[in-house]
């Protein structure tokens, strides 16, 4: 499935409105692959995770400067882009209690933190 970075998060002329990625295109691009690989899906929509030795870290910054754990790719006409999620600002950038309970039993994200996220709550990973 082809990928695209999109500018917008990735330019600080958008920052004030749009999450932002921290971490190198290609660490973006690896964790699209990965989240299709694992069919982290719903919804034709991807959630993903920047693994560091199988362990959640910090992908991104939302406008009001959180740090940011979790991606959403999307697909615009079969080409696809993602960008990092606020979880606790929006109940359509949160993944599905499915995907939630994968991350859980694979150890990527504990009991609690599942259930902050589920609930919208802010959480680190």
């Amino acid at each position: 499935m082809p990928y695209s970075p999109n500018p917008q998060h990735r330019n600080t002329q958008f920052s004030s409105t749009k999450s932002q990625w921290t971490i190198p295109i290609p660490a973006e691009e690896a964790s699209f692959n990965h989240s299709v690989d694992q069919n982290w899906a719903t919804n034709n929509i991807y959630w993903g995770l920047h693994l560091v030795e199988l362990k959640p870290e910090n992908l991104g910054i939302s406008p009001c400067s959180n740090q940011l754990f979790i991606a959403k790719f999307v697909s615009d006409q079969g080409n696809w882009h993602g960008y990092p999620v606020a979880t606790w600002l929006s109940p359509f950038d949160k993944p599905d209690e499915q995907t939630l309970t994968v991350w859980e039993n694979r150890g990527l994200i504990s009991t609690p933190k599942k259930s902050k996220i589920h609930r919208g709550k802010r959480c680190s990973l």
